[in-house]
């Protein structure tokens, strides 16, 4: 329950790149990997996020992978 409340205020509060935000979507990541035995799922989740923070990042002419883009990086591959 409490990571549900977490998300919702990540996702309304910070941006794609905020490296809580992609921590969150990390460890849930991380969830849907060993505990509900999901591996694609894991891997959809983190490649989404990935893709997203990646395409902020290089709208907004910022460094790629930067700051909390590199979480999810592994997690996705």
């Amino acid at each position: 329950m409490l990571w549900l409340l977490a998300r919702t205020s990540a996702l309304a509060d910070l941006a794609l790149t905020h490296p809580i935000r992609l921590g969150l979507a990390l460890n849930f990541s991380g969830f849907y990997y060993e505990t509900s035995n999901s591996p694609d799922q894991a891997c959809n989740l983190a490649k989404q996020i990935y893709l997203l923070g990646s395409g902020v990042s290089r709208a907004t002419h910022a460094s790629p992978l930067d700051g909390g883009v590199k979480l999810v990086q592994t997690r996705g591959e």
